[in-house]
């Protein structure tokens, strides 16, 4: 009868153990892409402004400014040279010699 007990009481243990992890493993990393609009990166890291997500990559304060509805003249991640196009993008422009 003790067997059976201490066998139950481990089983028990061990499911609720499991319990807290399954918050961490449903956690998910989110990049620019996983976002439509800037303003709805923007709202993500405005909740946790850490940017665990990686959302900033420049540091200034403004999640995926690249993405469509974006601030105008972020081009962030746009080679030098790039031109804003007013879309939340950027054009390259020709170089004259």
């Amino acid at each position: 009868m003790r067997l059976r007990t201490a066998a139950t009481a481990g089983i028990v243990l061990a499911a609720a153990m499991c319990f807290p992890l399954a918050g961490v493993a449903a956690a998910q990393d989110l990049d620019c892409k996983d976002f439509q609009t800037q303003t709805d990166a923007q709202a993500v890291y405005n909740q946790d402004p850490r940017d665990p997500n990686g959302l900033d990559g420049d540091g200034d304060g403004k999640a995926c400014e690249a993405q469509p509805g974006g601030p105008l003249g972020s081009a962030e991640g746009y080679p030098s040279g790039a031109v804003e196009t007013g879309a939340g993008g950027a054009a390259r422009t020709a170089r004259n010699s």
